[in-house]
């Protein structure tokens, strides 16, 4: 393998470093909205705030990413988000 696609693999798994990271923290903070949720006595899933936040970050990517892409990546995270805090709910 040559030094130059070495380096690229490194530069790539430093950013998916990262994005661990950033969904570590997402994570975090989606605990403090099951509870706020549970509190307010509102429903986990929100269908109108992921359909915002989706076009949001579709509209942020500029094009530069296929809005398919952005669709697919954030209906996983948002499945897994309802799944932690529904279970967050029910521990409460």
């Amino acid at each position: 393998m040559n030094n130059k696609l070495q380096t690229l693999r490194a530069e790539i798994d430093q950013i998916d470093a990262q994005i661990i990271s950033l969904l570590i923290d997402r994570q975090a903070v989606v605990g403090n909205i099951a509870a706020q949720k549970a509190a307010q006595q509102l429903p986990t899933a929100d269908p109108n705030r992921e359909s915002t936040v989706i076009a949001q970050l579709q509209q942020l990517a500029g094009g530069q990413l296929p809005p398919a892409l952005i669709e697919t990546l954030y209906t996983t995270i948002f499945a897994h988000s309802k799944a932690v805090q529904t279970q967050l709910r029910k521990q409460q």
